[in-house]
């Protein structure tokens, strides 16, 4: 198995921290999460958030994206 040589040292850390189980914070409420169960953030921020912040927020922002409502 091979991996990618172009990673930075704050990506090595974030994956093997994922793998770890790690808890991070919400970017949205903060609540404390494991950071393998949490969703990416984007289009409303760069980050991870909580599964409530994500059917809650972000996949209704990314509805209105898709539907140019943005």
């Amino acid at each position: 198995m091979s991996f990618p040589s172009d990673f930075t040292i704050k990506e090595a850390k974030a994956a093997i921290g994922r793998l770890k189980g790690d808890t991070i914070g919400c970017c949205l409420c903060y609540e404390p999460i494991k950071e393998i169960d949490s969703h990416n953030a984007w289009p409303v921020v760069d980050g991870r958030c909580c599964e409530t912040c994500n059917y809650v927020v972000v996949v209704p922002a990314r509805m209105k994206a898709i539907d140019g409502q943005d």
